[in-house]
């Protein structure tokens, strides 16, 4: 059995790391600038602070050219992937009544190219999406989490078993 927690996203979602940085870049700047040539030292620190902070965004700019911030949200409940049907939150759906299951999972493109000064940078859930498709027209869909690394091709496995229809979008 392979469990996903599902989750609603906040409605306002919070800046990303990276805007945060260049507004800070941009505050040591104006500081130089407004700080006057009689406060030598001053100024000294805050180019330095300038020059590093702008060395450290180029860095994580060149080593993170697939970057993804985390969507902020609160648990819902879970989606259990098992052999005998899944179980969204206490419903359960049997395979026969699945037309199709639709995965995004924009997590796996991040796994290998995101980077930090501590490796590895990897996560386990940034704007994954579940939909699944009944052949009645009913749809389930949510975003979801893993609570495991690859835990999501545990669950393409037990899809091929049940001959269930799905789409990998990553």
């Amino acid at each position: 059995m392979n469990t996903f927690l599902l989750f609603n996203p906040i409605p306002k979602q919070p800046l990303p790391q990276m805007v945060k940085w260049l507004v800070l870049s941009l505050l040591l700047l104006l500081a130089f600038f407004l700080t006057t040539p009689q406060q030598q030292i001053a100024r000294s620190f805050l180019l330095i602070l300038f020059i590093l902070l702008i060395a450290y965004l180029t860095y994580y700019t060149a080593t993170n050219f697939k970057r993804f911030h985390f969507i902020k949200g609160t648990f819902t409940g879970s989606v259990k992937f098992t052999p005998t049907g899944i179980y969204w939150e206490e419903k359960i759906i049997n395979y026969q009544e699945i037309n199709k299951i639709d995965f995004i999972n924009h997590d796996y493109i991040g796994r290998y190219h995101k980077r930090s000064f501590i490796q590895p940078a990897v996560s386990i859930g940034v704007n994954n999406q579940l939909t699944i498709t009944l052949k009645n027209g009913a749809t389930y869909f949510s975003h979801f989490q893993m609570q495991h690394d690859f835990e999501l091709f545990k669950v393409f496995t037990i899809l091929k078993q049940q001959q269930t229809p799905y789409n990998w979008n990553w």
